[in-house]
C-alpha cells in the first residue's frame, strides 16, 4: 500500500473492497454467526472465503464458535507490550483498567512515535466489540481487554522495554488484577530468568494466576528470521503455549520449525515484510496520525482501522478467552490441552515439529470443552452409561449432571441437558497427558499400535490376539511362557510425575504386568499371594517395594495402576486407591517397557492370562472410581 495515499480516495477504494467480500462471503452461505460489522467480510482469519485467493475454510472456525458462545465480560486478556489506544470506538466498552510499567502510571497508552499501533491491533484481534455495527470484529465479542505497557516503540521493529524485573512485576500484577489470558509477542537478546520466574508463577496451578487454577500465557514461537533470527522468544519457556504464523493457504510464514511449537494460527503480512505476497488482515488501529493507516492530522477518525496486523497470538488468545467463557473453573493445563488437542491437524498426523498440534479450531476447542462436560463418569468418552446418569439425574434433579446451555450451565437437570450429551454422544476426548496407549484390540500380527502417539511396540513369543475377549473390546491373553510386549523407551520416571494404568485378568503370583527395561518391576501380583505391587523405588537401603492388600489374581478382571505425583506412590485397583507412601526421588532410567513380563524376562515373571488397554501418562492420574 502506499502511504501516501489521499486517505478519501483509501477509503473509496476500501469500500469497494468490503462490497466485493459481502458479496462472496454471502455465496458461501456458511453455518455459523455472521457479525454486522463493515470490515468482517475482509477478517479472512476469521472466515475465509477465499477472499485473498487462499483456501476457503483455513481459518479458525469461530463463526461456529459464536453459535455456542461469544464471550464472557468476566473473561480478561491482558495485552503487554506498547499500550492500546484506550478511546477506540471498537474497544473502548471492551476495556478494563490496565498499568502503565514504562511511564510508571495508570495511563498504558502507546508512546507518540509512529509505528505504536501493534498493541491496539493485537486487542482489536482478541476482542474488538461485534455486532456493533462498527469497523471489525474480535475473536470473542464480550470478554475483555487488559491494557499491560512494558515498552515504547522507537522504530518500527525497536523499541525501549522496562528491565527484566518490572517486566516480571507486569506480568504478576496482571494475574493478580484478575487477567485470565496474557498475550506477549516481544523478542529479547537473551533467555530471561527474571521473567521465567514469573511466567512459573502465574501460570501453574497453586500459583498466583486465577486463584490457583493458572493464567493462560500465550507468547510467539518465533518470527521473520531476517528480523529476528538470533533473538530469544519467551515461547522456548514450556510455561507459555507457543504459536507460529501461517497464511491463508495454511503455509508457515517463516518456514522455521521448532519443537516448542504448541500451534499454528492465521497471520497477516505487511507489504514492507512480504512484498508482492503481502496479505492484509483488518484490526483496529490507533486514531489519527500515529496509527499505521493514517498519514495525515485531517479526518483522524477515518481510518480508524489497519491492514497491517500479524497477531496470530491474538487469535489463540481469543480462542482460549472463548473456552474459559464456556468453562471457566479449568486449570491453565486444561485450557492448553483443549486448545492443543482440538487443533486442525496439518503437516505429519498428530503433533509435529512444524506445525505443532496445528491450526487453533475455536468451535473444536469449544466442542471438546462441552463434551467433557458431558462425560458424566469421568471416562474420557460420552456414552450410554453418561446418558443412563443423566437421566437417573433428571428425576432427582442432581446438579452434578447439569451440562447446559452450552454457554451457561442453568441450575436444572431436564431436557436441555439430555439434548447437549445426545449431541456429543460417541465422542472419544482426548485424555491430558497421555504418552501412549496400546488399546491391544489387533486380530492378527506382532505389532501392538500405539493409538495416541508413534509408540508402536512389538509382540514376542506366541500370544493370542483376543478380539471379542478383552475388558473393552480386543485384548492379548500370554501364555506365561516367553511371550510379552516391547515398546521404544519413552519415560524416564526420574524426570516429574507419571502414571500407568492397564486392565489385568487372572495371573499368578510373582508374575508382572508392566516393567521397565534394566530397571523395576513397575505393577506386578506379589509373589506371596497375588496383592497389587511396585518395586520401583528410589535409591538406597532403606527404600522398599509398595504392596496393597489387594489381590488381582483372582480370576476376575482388574484395572491396576501406579501413580507418581513427585513425592508419593500411589497404587490403584478398580480405580480406588489401595496403597500409598512417599517416595521423593525414582531413579533414572530411559529403558523401554515390559507388557506381560519382567524387567529381566526372568522364568516366572511372564503373566498368564490377559492384557489390556494400556496406558502411560506424564502426569499424575487420580481416577475416579465408578
Amino acid at each position: 500500500m502506499n502511504r501516501a495515499v489521499n486517505k478519501t480516495m483509501w477509503f473509496v477504494w476500501l469500500v469497494a473492497i468490503v462490497v466485493l467480500a459481502q458479496v462472496e462471503s454471502r455465496a458461501q452461505d456458511p453455518n455459523g454467526v455472521m457479525p454486522n460489522d463493515p470490515l468482517f467480510p475482509l477478517q479472512w482469519y476469521l472466515h475465509n472465503t477465499g477472499q485473498n485467493g487462499g483456501a476457503p475454510g483455513a481459518d479458525i472456525n469461530v463463526i461456529k464458535a459464536w453459535e455456542i458462545t461469544t464471550g464472557d465480560p468476566n473473561i480478561v486478556v491482558a495485552v503487554a507490550g506498547e499500550g492500546i489506544d484506550l478511546d477506540h470506538p471498537d474497544l473502548v466498552n471492551n476495556l478494563v483498567p490496565g498499568r502503565d510499567f514504562y511511564d510508571k502510571d495508570d495511563s498504558p497508552v502507546p508512546g507518540a512515535a509512529h509505528e505504536c499501533e501493534y498493541q491496539t491491533g493485537d486487542a482489536g484481534l482478541i476482542a474488538a466489540v461485534g455486532n456493533n455495527g462498527i469497523g471489525v470484529t474480535g475473536v470473542t465479542w464480550d470478554c475483555k481487554i487488559m491494557p499491560v505497557r512494558v515498552a515504547s516503540q522507537t522504530s518500527e521493529y525497536w523499541a525501549d522495554v522496562v528491565e527484566q524485573a518490572d517486566e516480571a512485576a507486569a506480568f504478576r500484577w496482571a494475574a493478580t488484577e484478575g487477567a485470565d489470558v496474557l498475550v506477549f509477542n516481544w523478542i529479547f537478546n537473551a533467555p530471561q530468568a527474571t521473567v521465567r520466574s514469573a511466567l512459573i508463577d502465574i501460570t501453574k496451578p497453586g500459583g498466583i494466576g486465577r486463584g490457583g487454577k493458572g493464567c493462560i500465557f500465550v507468547t510467539a514461537a518465533h518470527g521473520d528470521p531476517s528480523v529476528a533470527r538470533g533473538y530469544f522468544y519467551l515461547g522456548t519457556y514450556p510455561e507459555t503455549i507457543s504459536v507460529d504464523a501461517v497464511d491463508p493457504w495454511d503455509r508457515l510464514w517463516w518456514l522455521e520449525a521448532g519443537s516448542r511449537v504448541d500451534l499454528v494460527a492465521p497471520a497477516g503480512c505487511p507489504p514492507d515484510l512480504a512484498g508482492a505476497s503481502a496479505i492484509t488482515m483488518w484490526t483496529t488501529d490507533i486514531s489519527g496520525p500515529n496509527g499505521a493507516n493514517a498519514y495525515s492530522t485531517a479526518d483522524t477518525n477515518l481510518l480508524d482501522y489497519t491492514d497491517r496486523a500479524m497477531g496470530p497470538t491474538s487469535l489463540v488468545a481469543g480462542v482460549a478467552a472463548l473456552i474459559l467463557s464456556v468453562e471457566p473453573n479449568l486449570t491453565s493445563d486444561e485450557v492448553r490441552h483443549y486448545l492443543c488437542r482440538s487443533a486442525h491437524d496439518l503437516g505429519e498426523p498428530g503433533r509435529d515439529d512444524v506445525y505443532g498440534w496445528g491450526r487453533v479450531d475455536a468451535r473444536a476447542a469449544l466442542d471438546m470443552v462441552l463434551a467433557k462436560r458431558a462425560d458424566l463418569n469421568n471416562d474420557w468418552k460420552v456414552d450410554a452409561e453418561d446418558e443412563a446418569i443423566l437421566r437417573a439425574a433428571m428425576d432427582s434433579n442432581d446438579l452434578s449432571a447439569d451440562v447446559a446451555p452450552a454457554k451457561k450451565r442453568d441450575g436444572i437437570v431436564n431436557a436441555k441437558d439430555l439434548a447437549l450429551l445426545t449431541r456429543y454422544l460417541g465422542t472419544v476426548i482426548p485424555e491430558p497427558g497421555l504418552v501412549a496407549y496400546w488399546k491391544l484390540d489387533e486380530t492378527e500380527g506382532m505389532t501392538a499400535h500405539d493409538s495416541e502417539g508413534d509408540n508402536d511396540a512389538t509382540v514376542v513369543g506366541t500370544p493370542l490376539w483376543q478380539p471379542q475377549g478383552g475388558k473393552i473390546d480386543g485384548a492379548l491373553q500370554l501364555t506365561g511362557i516367553g511371550n510379552f510386549v516391547v515398546t521404544k523407551a519413552m519415560l524416564d520416571p526420574s524426570t516429574g510425575p507419571f502414571s500407568v494404568f492397564a486392565w489385568v485378568k487372572d495371573g499368578a503370583p510373582g508374575q508382572v504386568v508392566l516393567s521397565q527395561t534394566g530397571g523395576a518391576s513397575w505393577l506386578k501380583a506379589a509373589s506371596s499371594d497375588g496383592a497389587l505391587t511396585t518395586d520401583l523405588k528410589s535409591a538406597g537401603r532403606l527404600a522398599e517395594s509398595l504392596t496393597s492388600a489387594v489381590v488381582v489374581t483372582d480370576g476376575n478382571w482388574h484395572r491396576v495402576g501406579l501413580s507418581w505425583d513427585g513425592s508419593n506412590r500411589i497404587l490403584y485397583v478398580d480405580d480406588i486407591e489401595v496403597a500409598r507412601d512417599t517416595q521423593p526421588n525414582l531413579p533414572s532410567l530411559i529403558g523401554g517397557l515390559h507388557i506381560g513380563g519382567g524387567s529381566k524376562l526372568a522364568p516366572g515373571t511372564f503373566w498368564t492370562g490377559l492384557i489390556d488397554d494400556v496406558r502411560v501418562y506424564n502426569r499424575a492420574v487420580k481416577p475416579q472410581a465408578t
